[in-house]
């Protein structure tokens, strides 16, 4: 059955969850699982869909909170003010319900605290959103500008690095103020569209910027794997890699770049090794289009 046939099509997915808009999307009418999985198109209007919805989910809870916290705090001023006039209250009982008070504010001043770095962490998504179509037709038609079907993945500050002198090539780079990993996908998309080549570019340095090359010789030896098998090898040998984000008091995921090769090979992309014109050079690693 495709997708598209799906009789609710009201799908809901956490973004923190790698590539979940495929994987365990559910149905918010039917609650039936795994039926995206069953496009093999395009799913950054899908992605960008459920960012809004997620967002506006999330300032709704941060908002419920701060209303929470409002009526917690003035119940706690009244309490304090029994507690500290000359009538005859139990004053006992009133420290242990100021006490028990102040501890539900902290709480919820957590849960807000974290609402509003989540929302943060979207930034201008409506922006984003309009965004999303540029970029889609910037990687679709980058043959034109640029004069190659190429775009560029790797780390943002390496690749920024390798086309800040060149016209053209910065036009093979994704570079906006707006992000959302459902922009990014849009990108993607586009030079799917027009199954440009995706160039992979590594530091080769053994750091954040690189791939080693254990991982790179798996990709040599099963050069078109299936995503899901991609995600599950960057989770288990990709910690301090290109392909892995690990950082304190946040949740372990794949990096954006894995995410980007992650929807290539979706896409029936996969990778191809070529060698340098210059002998002294490491070879060139890219993921095209399977004919």
């Amino acid at each position: 059955m495709p997708w598209y046939s799906h009789p609710c099509k009201h799908l809901q997915f956490f973004s923190a969850e790698y590539l979940s808009e495929l994987n365990d999307a559910v149905c918010k009418k039917c609650f039936k699982p795994g039926l995206w999985t069953l496009h093999t198109g395009e799913v950054h209007k899908q992605v960008l869909e459920n960012e809004a919805s997620e967002l506006e989910s999330l300032i709704t809870y941060a908002n419920n909170l701060q209303k929470r916290i409002d009526v917690l705090n003035e119940k706690r001023s009244i309490l304090e003010s029994a507690y500290n006039s000359t009538k005859g209250y139990d004053q006992e009982t009133l420290l242990e319900s100021i006490k028990n008070l102040q501890l539900q504010v902290e709480k919820a001043a957590l849960n807000r605290d974290e609402a509003l770095r989540q929302i943060d962490d979207f930034g201008n998504h409506p922006k984003a959103i309009e965004g999303a179509k540029k970029v889609y037709k910037d990687a679709k038609e980058v043959q034109t500008t640029s004069k190659k079907n190429k775009l560029y993945i790797g780390s943002q500050t390496f690749v920024a690095t390798h086309v800040k002198n060149d016209g053209k090539k910065k036009l093979r780079a994704l570079k906006v103020n707006d992000w959302s990993w459902g922009l990014n996908l849009a990108w993607v998309e586009g030079g799917v569209a027009s199954k440009a080549e995706f160039k992979l570019k590594l530091s080769g340095k053994g750091d954040f910027d690189d791939i080693p090359k254990s991982i790179l010789d798996k990709f040599r030896a099963q050069p078109d794997m299936n995503y899901q098998t991609f995600l599950e090898l960057c989770k288990k040998e990709g910690d301090k890699t290109l392909l892995w984000y690990s950082k304190p008091n946040e949740e372990d995921r794949p990096s954006w770049t894995a995410l980007e090769i992650a929807s290539l090979l979706r896409r029936n992309y996969r990778f191809r090794f070529q060698n340098r014109k210059s002998n002294n050079r490491e070879e060139k690693i890219s993921l095209v289009a399977s004919v």
